[in-house]
């Protein structure tokens, strides 16, 4: 108790990394085949580390710079497709559609934010619902008008095109 003695000693604090963060407005969204989607994704790190900011899982036709995800979804991007009175009525309505169609296919994107470090990964579900394309008459014959007489028979040609792959009947 009446003597001291004083030993320096170095001490190493270690950084501690914290995980960057991702800020997205809306990671469930809803889509119509046609219809654009975009939103803009915000990342942060706590430690001011330098941050790289990608996407996993783009769809096909999509673009994502860093900060804002784009994308058109083509008209055959639902597969599946009912045929009743009430889906054919939602058809006809393409904000109802767009909510309440059952036929739909759900991506998934994942979102990522590096520090090189430590990675955050935001998933955002995206659900695009079908829209009924019109099909399209390439080709017939005859052309022009045509008369006939009773009880004749007439042969024609018909070629159509549907860009939904739906089964035309002629």
């Amino acid at each position: 108790g009446k003597a001291e003695m004083t030993v320096p000693i170095l001490i190493t604090i270690l950084k501690k990394n914290r995980l960057p963060t991702l800020q997205i407005k809306d990671d469930e969204l809803t889509v119509a085949e046609g219809q654009e989607v975009s939103f803009s994704v915000r990342a942060e790190d706590p430690d001011d580390d330098n941050l790289t900011v990608m996407a996993r899982n783009l769809p096909e036709g999509a673009s994502f710079d860093g900060t804002t995800f784009t994308w058109i979804p083509a008209f055959s991007t639902v597969m599946t497709r009912t045929t009743t009175f009430w889906n054919g009525m939602l058809q006809a309505f393409p904000a109802w559609n767009t909510y309440f169609s059952p036929d739909e296919t759900v991506l998934w994107l994942e979102l990522v934010a590096s520090d090189g470090e430590a990675e955050t990964i935001h998933p955002v579900k995206i659900t695009v619902k079908n829209v009924n394309q019109k099909p399209e008459i390439i080709d017939f014959l005859p052309a022009g008008e045509i008369t006939l007489g009773v009880n004749e028979p007439l042969l024609f040609h018909s070629a159509a095109k549907d860009a939904d792959n739906d089964l035309l009947e002629y």
